[in-house]
């Protein structure tokens, strides 16, 4: 008993024409995709450069706090800012006095309640800064 494989008419070549119509789906879909995909691993890849910039950023910033810490003037001319390196980044510290046309004058009184008479009244954009001691 053998097997016959009958052939039907006119379906000669048509698992050829699906491969073929398969092959041409997936390059349309496929060249559809590739720019989003590519545009993705840009963005990807910008936001790791980013990522790295800003701990490597914050580190020089905490390394020039800790010398504030530790009492050192970062104005002085002597001051040698810190060298941070992170993650093959290396942190650009620059240190300057602010404008002094944007600095606002500091004014400190003090009050002693058992002397003064009483609260005096507040300018525009002041504010009382109260400190209790010795209590």
């Amino acid at each position: 008993m053998g097997i016959r494989i009958r052939q039907l008419n006119n379906e000669a070549g048509n698992a050829v024409l699906y491969a073929m119509l398969v092959a041409v789906v997936g390059a349309v879909l496929l060249s559809a995709l590739l720019p989003v995909i590519v545009a993705n691993l840009k963005a990807s890849s910008a936001s790791i450069e980013n990522t790295r910039a800003y701990y490597t950023a914050a580190a020089g910033i905490e390394a020039v706090l800790a010398d504030l810490a530790q009492g050192k003037d970062i104005l002085d001319s002597g001051y040698t800012v810190p060298s941070v390196t992170l993650n093959d980044m290396a942190a650009e510290i620059s240190i300057r006095s602010p404008d002094a046309r944007l600095r606002k004058p500091s004014v400190q009184r003090w009050l002693d309640p058992g002397v003064s008479g009483g609260l005096e009244r507040l300018g525009p954009g002041e504010e009382w800064i109260v400190r209790l001691n010795g209590i």
